[in-house]
């Protein structure tokens, strides 16, 4: 019935439609996710569709006729473009997931040739093969091990455009087909990550089992991609290269910024954001901070307005300290806060096998997410593992308060987004002086009431913004007011002395931003040339090793032909 009333319509309408159309007219709204602050109608236009999806498809060489899974929302551009307006344009197919949680089964029937995973889901499928690896006895977890070392070896080799290690098929074989095979992505030649930063340590770990991920950059208002990576060219811990066609550029405050047939028209109603994020020569400003390499590619070090301004005036970058944090094995999440404050705090998810493993493993009785944040020997073991991170970064930039959040951060809780995304609201400024750990999560709850164990529960809202009060006295002033949505501020006050009163997010002193800045490329700089370093001798190690081989195997060969010759000299006698 429905396809017959298609019938129905003269062609002649149909024509006439398509005739009115201009290529350069609205053809959807898409709804910022509001990770930095309210959301926002995005005006896409027909050919900023088209465009976008024939460009972002022909680059990555997916090919005519070939599969992906849907699991996103339909209302995220990305989603949009991988699963609707390239699969259009190719011919191709798409398979609806039927959960989020069944994801992984669904893969392994559908097996894609192509799929986009959000961070949040390869560090489930991570934390997955870990636990299953952590079954490993013996042989089988040597060979595995072994396996990795070679394949991860193998993927560095590739992007520096060098030979893979000689035992490289083996490796395959006996690793990566297999672990592909279980995962559902045997047949999948392009696994992308995109809508969200993602740990390097995730990234590599993929990379030693055969299963490359390619991080795309973009956002809503360059209808998704504005960077690209690919088999034949990518970095791991880079955003890739700019879409071709379009344009990438780093202004001199070192904002990314693109322009070309990808950039949104502005938002619907609302001339002001426009104005802020389209300049008047084209230029869409992203609001992060990045730099390009020599070869190309975009790196993101901070974001322009998300910073943590510390009581010392120190310009502290959370994203990058959470990836950190999201690199100990047993955190699922990490939110960094500490705007105002003399120190950093840390709001910790944690696996829960994760935590029962430790556990078990190192005597310490019966341990769950919920208990593992007071618990003696838990607490220790992962004030050990923040330790260990902390000695990798700068004196401001080191967790001196942490706590466990119970539960996991969810789409329904309000703590992730509907891409599965901490929204950077999360980081809203902490205002305190040095205080317990209770009252670190008492001040994190009043920013952030759903962060709470009963963030439904109106009135343990209310209580946790008592706890806070009293927690930091009368220099701490508030009007708030409770709502269905949780508790929103609507004007702080922050005193000093009985004095001084700054206006949030006011602050004096500290370095400027082109300092801060340059300190960092600086950091980069040296942090790149000391990696260049380290492939180089891996590269001589693993040369010499080969050459070593090359020597048993030529002494083999010899002591064979002497052995031949002594046989027919013994023949001949």
């Amino acid at each position: 019935a429905f396809l017959q009333k298609g019938r129905e319509v003269p062609e002649a309408d149909l024509d006439a439609r398509i005739a009115a159309q201009d290529a350069d007219e609205m053809c959807t709204l898409i709804y910022t996710s509001g990770t930095t602050g309210n959301p926002k109608a995005v005006m896409i236009s027909h050919d900023n569709i088209t465009w976008t999806a024939r460009a972002a498809m022909e680059s990555m060489r997916i090919e005519r006729g070939s599969c992906t899974i849907s699991y996103l929302p339909l209302s995220h551009i990305a989603e949009q473009v991988v699963s609707l307006h390239g699969p259009m344009m190719l011919g191709g197919t798409v398979w609806f997931a039927e959960s989020v949680d069944k994801l992984g089964d669904n893969l392994r029937e559908v097996r894609p040739d192509y799929f986009l995973g959000v961070p949040r889901v390869w560090e489930k499928i991570q934390a997955k093969i870990q636990a299953a690896g952590a079954q490993n006895k013996g042989l089988k977890k040597a060979i595995s091990s072994w396996g990795r070392g070679v394949l991860l070896e193998a993927g560095k080799a590739d992007q520096r455009g060098e030979e893979k290690p000689f035992l490289y098929p083996l490796a395959k074989k006996l690793v990566a087909d297999k672990v592909r095979g279980l995962l559902g992505l045997d047949r999948c030649k392009i696994q992308i990550t995109s809508a969200a930063p993602i740990a390097r340590d995730t990234l590599e770990f993929f990379l030693s089992l055969g299963i490359p991920i390619y991080e795309v950059f973009g956002m809503s208002e360059c209808t998704g991609p504005a960077t690209l990576s690919m088999p034949e060219r990518y970095v791991t811990g880079s955003c890739g290269f700019c879409m071709p066609g379009a344009e990438l550029t780093i202004f001199p405050d070192g904002e990314i910024c693109m322009r070309g047939r990808h950039v949104f028209k502005g938002y619907y109603k609302n001339p002001e954001a426009t104005a802020e994020a389209l300049d008047g020569d084209g230029w869409l400003h992203s609001g992060d901070i990045g730099t390009i390499d020599a070869q190309g590619f975009l790196r993101i070090t901070d974001r322009k307005k998300d910073l943590l301004i510390t009581a010392g005036g120190e310009n502290i970058a959370p994203q990058v300290l959470e990836g950190e944090l999201k690199g100990i094995d047993v955190v699922n999440q990490a939110v960094v806060v500490g705007d105002r404050m003399k120190y950093l705090g840390a709001l910790l998810t944690l696996d829960p096998d994760k935590v029962k493993r430790i556990a078990d493993a190192q005597g310490m009785g019966t341990v769950d997410p919920a208990t593992a944040g007071e618990h003696p020997a838990f607490k220790a073991y992962l004030q050990g593992e923040i330790d260990r991170v902390n000695g990798k970064l700068a004196q401001v930039q080191k967790i001196k308060r942490w706590v466990v959040i119970p539960g996991e951060f969810s789409i329904e809780g309000g703590e992730l987004t509907p891409t599965v995304r901490v929204p950077d609201a999360a980081s809203e400024p902490v205002v305190g002086e040095d205080g317990p750990v209770d009252g670190l999560m008492a001040e994190a709850w009043r920013q952030r009431p759903e962060l709470a164990a009963t963030r439904h529960d109106r009135a343990a809202q209310e209580a946790a913004l008592a706890q806070a009060k009293g927690t930091y006295g009368p220099s701490l002033a508030l009007s708030s007011n409770v709502s269905e949505g949780g508790i929103e501020l609507d004007h702080l006050v922050w005193n000093w002395n009985a004095g001084l009163a700054l206006q949030w997010p006011l602050y004096q002193g500290g370095q400027s931003d082109a300092a801060v800045r340059a300190a960092r490329a600086d950091l980069l700089a040296t942090e790149a040339q000391l990696e260049g370093t380290r492939r180089q001798v891996r590269l001589d190690v693993e040369r010499a090793r080969l050459g070593v081989l090359a020597s048993k195997a030529a002494l083999r060969a010899s002591d064979e032909a002497l052995a031949a010759a002594r046989v027919r000299l013994r023949t001949l006698g």
